[in-house]
């Protein structure tokens, strides 16, 4: 009998946007340490990425170069999630900024 979940292996592929890149996390590795400016811009170089790809896919198809409707889906998720994960981010950090102000020295 199949396992149900091996049909979620291309969700790696999907999520893959979302990872840090490789030489982010050899310089990582090597000095011990993460860089949070760098961190958070390469989020918004890959959020950026991903809406320009998904609005490349909906050109594509409007003047029909191939591009199917399913492509142009996914996407545009691929976007949409890129977006909340950078607002999520952002949020957090707004957070953390306002608990670091409210605390008396």
């Amino acid at each position: 009998m199949a396992n149900p979940i091996d049909g979620l292996g291309s969700l790696n592929s999907l999520l893959k946007p979302f990872t840090m890149s490789e030489s982010f996390q050899n310089t990582a590795a090597n000095s011990g340490e993460i860089d949070f400016q760098k961190l958070l811009l390469e989020a918004l170089s890959e959020t950026s990425a991903a809406e320009q790809a998904a609005q490349s896919a909906v050109e594509q198809y409007q003047i029909d170069r191939g591009t199917t409707k399913s492509e142009v889906f996914v996407e545009m998720k691929k976007a949409e999630l890129a977006l909340r994960l950078t607002m999520q981010i952002r949020n957090k950090v707004l957070e953390a900024y306002e608990e670091i102000k409210q605390m008396r020295m």
